[in-house]
């Protein structure tokens, strides 16, 4: 069976990120400040520490993350650069290859020394020079292999949204789970349901959810694209995020 492609409306993609922030941050809540201070206190007589432990190995799982992408992007960048270099190098031998047969294979006995050392030079030369363009068109054709930005700025925005957008799907399966719960005792039950995904999800997927947390853009980053656009790119990644741990 093939997989339903995603497909969001701009009108709805637009309601969307404006119910996100309304249930990420808590606004317009203060008919229900009591009942969010209390639920707080709660969690902070029962949960505290472990939510701030959580919190901790949150901040170290993401460096790690983040070192270890950066080091295989910088290999595989390395990789082509090497290979490029390799090749031009192996061309350049192989036309000397030419110049070199002909002096131990002459075709005619009566080879000057002059012309032997001429024919080095000019191997030498070409080696030379194939390993210069080489080394150019390495460090040029290197540089365009995908780099992706590896930051960490947005990892709190993007979790705290997943917990939102999966709220969606557990509705779905529990009708009586209301919006108005996650309205009045957000962002702490936010940090608490991270924390059972923390806990309980396998590395793998904890790894890939990283992963879209580490290059996931703000919805006010547009230096590179339009808001709408912008907002797209956010959902989509949001939606392969509810997806992994609906999965799980």
């Amino acid at each position: 069976m093939s997989k339903q492609k995603y497909e969001i409306s701009d009108a709805e993609l637009a309601t969307r990120f404006v119910r996100d922030e309304k249930l990420m941050n808590a606004v317009n809540i203060s008919p229900l400040m009591d009942k969010r201070e209390a639920y707080s206190q709660e969690l902070k007589n029962n949960l505290g520490h472990s939510l701030e432990v959580v919190a901790v190995q949150t901040e170290d799982r993401l460096n790690e993350q983040k070192e270890k992408n950066e080091k295989k992007q910088h290999a595989k960048s390395n990789f082509v650069y090497g290979l490029i270099v390799m090749a031009f190098l192996a061309a350049g031998i192989n036309v000397c290859d030419e110049f070199v047969g002909d002096i131990e294979h002459p075709k005619s006995q009566k080879i000057e020394k002059f012309d032997k050392i001429s024919t080095y030079l000019r191997t030498a030369v070409i080696i030379t020079i194939c390993l210069i363009m080489g080394i150019v068109c390495g460090f040029v054709l290197s540089g365009t292999v995908e780099n992706k930005k590896w930051t960490k700025k947005n990892a709190d925005e993007f979790y705290k949204r997943l917990i939102v957008r999966y709220f969606d799907v557990a509705q779905a399966n529990n009708p009586e789970i209301t919006e108005n719960g996650i309205a009045t005792f957000n962002p702490e039950m936010s940090k608490l349901i991270y924390g059972l995904l923390a806990m309980n999800l396998s590395k793998r997927d904890m790894a890939k959810l990283d992963n879209l947390a580490l290059t996931i853009e703000s919805q006010f980053d547009t230096q590179t694209n339009d808001f709408r656009d912008n907002l797209r790119r956010i959902d989509n990644a949001m939606h392969q995020a509810t997806q992994i741990v609906e999965k799980a």
